[in-house]
Formats: C-alpha cells, sequence, structure tokens
C-alpha cells in the first residue's frame, strides 16, 4: 500500500482554513435560529455546504485527505444542489410558500447521482487511495460531471435572475438577492476556469488557490450578512443593516432592538444639541406625519427620507425615537405598519383582502417577514388575528 504523503500547510491554506470554519460556525447559528425560521434553515444549509466544500479543498491541499479519507469527494455533488437552495430561498424572501416538497423535481440530479455514487463513499479507505473517484461511473466524474455541475449552476444563475428582476414588491431584497446571486456567479466562473486549467494541464497549486478564492468570498458574505436579511426584508438598505447586526439575535428572540443598552439612552445623548422643546415639538410632528401621509406604508422608507420631511436631521429623529419610543427606527416603522395591519385585518369592509395583500398594504416586503413580525408583537399570526376579531365581531344571541 501506497505511503501516506507528508501533510504540507503555507499561509493560504490557514486563510481557507479559516473561511471553512467561519462558514461552518454561522451556518450552525443560521440553522439553529430561534422560531425555526425557515429562510434561515435554508440559507444556512447552503452556507454548511459551502463551508464542507472549502474544508475539503484545504484537506486536499494539506494531503490530510489521505488521513481522513471519509471526506474524499464528500462535497462533490454539492454544486448540483446550490441553484434548488438559492431558488427556495429567494422565492420565500420575496413571499411565495411554496413547500419545499414542490420543489423535488429541481433536486432529481443530485439524488440520481447520489444513487450511483454511494458505493464509492461506503467503499474501504485502501480503495479510496486507489481510486480518485466513483466505481459505477469510472471517467465520467473526471471529464464530464465537471462541465455538466457548471452548466447545472449556470442554468441557475438564468432562473434565478429571472427571478430576481421580475419579482414585484420586494423592495431591498431585491438588492440582497442580487448580491448573493453575483456572488454565485463568480463562483459558476470560478468552476468554469478551474476545468479549463484542469483540460488544458496548466493547473498549479497557486491557480488552484486563487480560483478558490470565489467560493470564500461568498462563504464570508452570507456568514457576515447571514442574520442581517432580516432588517434588509423589513425595510433596511443593504449597507445599513451592518449596522446592527451585532444586534440581530435579540431581534431573532422577538426582543425590541434599543440603539442603546437599557438605561443608558441619557447618557448617550448628553451631549446631544437636541433641545427639549424641539424633541417634543419633533416628536409631535412625527406622530402627525405618519398619521396623515402614512410614510410607513413606504417599504423603502429611510431614516434620511423622514428626517428631510420634518425639516430636520437624521441624528435628531433617531434621538427622538429611542428616547421616546425606546426602539430604534425601524422597529417604530414596524409598531405603525402592524397596528395599520391589524385595522385592516379586522375590518370587514376589507374582509376580501388576503393576507400576503395586506402585508404589501402596510409596507411589508413579503409575507414571511409579515406575520414573523406581526406574530412577534401581537402574539398572534394574522390569520388568527382576524379569525379572533371576526368572533368578537358576531353578535352574541343567546
Amino acid at each position: 500500500m501506497n505511503e501516506i504523503p507528508a501533510t504540507s500547510i503555507d499561509a493560504w491554506i490557514l486563510v481557507f482554513s479559516g473561511f471553512s470554519f467561519i462558514g461552518l460556525f454561522y451556518s450552525v447559528k443560521l440553522l439553529g435560529t430561534h422560531g425555526k425560521d425557515k429562510m434561515d434553515s435554508i440559507l444556512g444549509v447552503y452556507l454548511l455546504l459551502q463551508s464542507i466544500m472549502l474544508l475539503e479543498y484545504v484537506l486536499y491541499w494539506t494531503k490530510l485527505i489521505f488521513s481522513v479519507h471519509a471526506f474524499a469527494d464528500i462535497s462533490l455533488l454539492f454544486p448540483l444542489l446550490y441553484g434548488p437552495l438559492l431558488l427556495i430561498y429567494f422565492e420565500r424572501s420575496f413571499g411565495n410558500d411554496r413547500s419545499v416538497q414542490k420543489h423535488f423535481v429541481h433536486f432529481i440530479p443530485f439524488v440520481v447521482l447520489l444513487a450511483f455514487k454511494l458505493p464509492f463513499y461506503f467503499s474501504s479507505a485502501q480503495f479510496k487511495f486507489y481510486h480518485t473517484h466513483d466505481i459505477m461511473f469510472g471517467a465520467f466524474f473526471d471529464y464530464y460531471y465537471p462541465w455538466l455541475k457548471s452548466g447545472h449552476m449556470a442554468l441557475y444563475c438564468v432562473i434565478l435572475y429571472s427571478l430576481v428582476s421580475h419579482s414585484a414588491g420586494v423592495g431591498f431584497m431585491r438588492s440582497w438577492a442580487r448580491w448573493i446571486l453575483a456572488f454565485f456567479s463568480l463562483f459558476v466562473l470560478s468552476s468554469v476556469v478551474h476545468q479549463t486549467l484542469v483540460v488544458r494541464n496548466v493547473l498549479t497549486l497557486q491557480l488552484d488557490y486563487f480560483v478558490s478564492i470565489f467560493p470564500c468570498l461568498s462563504v464570508i458574505f452570507i456568514a457576515w450578512y447571514g442574520k442581517g436579511f432580516r432588517a434588509v426584508a423589513d425595510g433596511m438598505a443593504i449597507a445599513d443593516s451592518l449596522k446592527i447586526v451585532n444586534h440581530l439575535d435579540a431581534r431573532l428572540r422577538g426582543e425590541f432592538i434599543i440603539e442603546t443598552a437599557k438605561g443608558s439612552a441619557k447618557e448617550k445623548y448628553k451631549n446631544s444639541g437636541l433641545p427639549k422643546t424641539l424633541q417634543f415639538r419633533l416628536s409631535h410632528d412625527l406622530e402627525k406625519i405618519m398619521y396623515e401621509q402614512q410614510l410607513f406604508k413606504q417599504n423603502d422608507l429611510k431614516l434620511e427620507t423622514l428626517a428631510e420631511k420634518l425639516n430636520t436631521n437624521k441624528h435628531f429623529i433617531s434621538q427622538v425615537i429611542n428616547e421616546t419610543y425606546r426602539v430604534n427606527f425601524f422597529e417604530y416603522i414596524n409598531l405603525k405598519r402592524i397596528e395599520e395591519a391589524k385595522k385592516l385585518l379586522a375590518s370587514r369592509s376589507k374582509v376580501e383582502l388576503n393576507v400576503i395583500e395586506v402585508a404589501y398594504e402596510v409596507g411589508f416586503n413579503n409575507k414571511g417577514t409579515f406575520n414573523s413580525v406581526f406574530k412577534r408583537i401581537t402574539g398572534l399570526t394574522p390569520t388568527e388575528f382576524r379569525t379572533r376579531s371576526r368572533q368578537l365581531l358576531v353578535p352574541n344571541n343567546n
């Protein structure tokens, strides 16, 4: 039997290892989200698969794969899952509640090839040492599968681009989806470049590192913003969501995000230039403009826009909301939206509106986010609230 090659480690290996473990860590956080949000779970699976793939790269580069043979080719078929997972994730992010089972057709290529690949995965370490790939297909996985997986992912790039471009009423979620799609497209491009270098027999370790940077960027982007998409779904611009990413665990537990620690708002604003008289007037004007113009119904409403409407600056508006309502701007807007939604759901004249129509009417980008925020604030789902409201309106004949 051949001797196990000596382990080789360099600076790039350490960097890629770090990226893979960061991705693994954050994927577990997404999968373990309180409330088991399905969008979080789908994104968590996608991030987990990419992180495992990156870890397998590291094992091959370091030659450690010969010591942990169970990892051999473990991520080979993962690319067939990336497109379908993103399709489900985007559809749910945009308010389409189709079940995962209805997307099963998208997973058929993965299931079919996995069935033929299983004998290799269950073979002995000695067999894997001598056979680079599988038992059933022979050279297929060496020469044809890389092009098949690249074509498969490229097809989903087109499908996803069409979905993102033509979905209506999704606000900043469109920008979020485009960023994820951009990194996925770069990964597809890197796969094509990698296979081209292999076919031309010019692939070196340094070039292998280079084309592997793109999946690393994808892992880091999703790990960094993985929970931030919820703020984007609530109407926050992507750049703004970065500022609150450290607060998102509290948000996922159903708590309001308060921009200052409890009891420290006065300390934060002790040097503020906002006079008390102006603060009182702004608070009054804020409520008036919200009531009269219902600005909260704009799904892309920004703090800057509100400040412009009130002829002041965004820092003063933020302070007014923080100190008066003990919530940040986005939670304040959501409170207004939910109050309006409750009126629509309880109204007999609006009974023809379904839940998704109510969500869009009050300014939410999608049904999933609307349901989540509504239940967090009221303790009921929109459907449950509507049912109870109707029961209260039915006269008692006893």
